[in-house]
């Protein structure tokens, strides 16, 4: 970032915010509220800007902890999960294996957070 090398946040867990962005399928608007009403119900600060690829940055620079995707589309998200990774960050889908390119749902993050977001998602059985 301007000749800088950018890090993705340290926090592991308190104060963290969490963005989510999904596609305007129902299946995907309807887990994404899910994911929603069970960040806001367990205190967690939770955002959407509307553009995966600017919150992906935004992970990378450690600006916020994690990105919770519901429908992804490649070009929206290769740039920047290519970042977050350089950065030092963790990409995975809502299994936790390693997102590959045409993969719809993705979580992204400091890595520090990845484990309990992915519990989140296996605690509403969102697929």
């Amino acid at each position: 970032m301007n000749g800088r090398q950018i890090h993705v946040s340290d926090i592991k867990s308190g104060k963290t915010l969490n963005a989510y962005c999904h596609d305007k399928s129902a299946k995907d608007i309807k887990d994404m509220l899910k994911y929603f009403n069970y960040q806001k119900t367990h205190e967690t600060n939770i955002l959407q800007l509307g553009s995966a690829s600017i919150e992906l940055c935004h992970v990378a620079a450690g600006r916020i902890e994690s990105l919770s995707v519901f429908g992804a589309n490649a070009w929206d998200v290769a740039g920047g999960i290519i970042m977050i990774e350089e950065a030092g960050g963790r990409v995975t889908d809502f299994s936790g294996h390693g997102w590959q390119i045409g993969g719809r749902q993705i979580i992204a993050s400091n890595g520090k957070v990845h484990n309990e977001l992915l519990k989140i998602i296996k605690i509403l059985n969102i697929k």
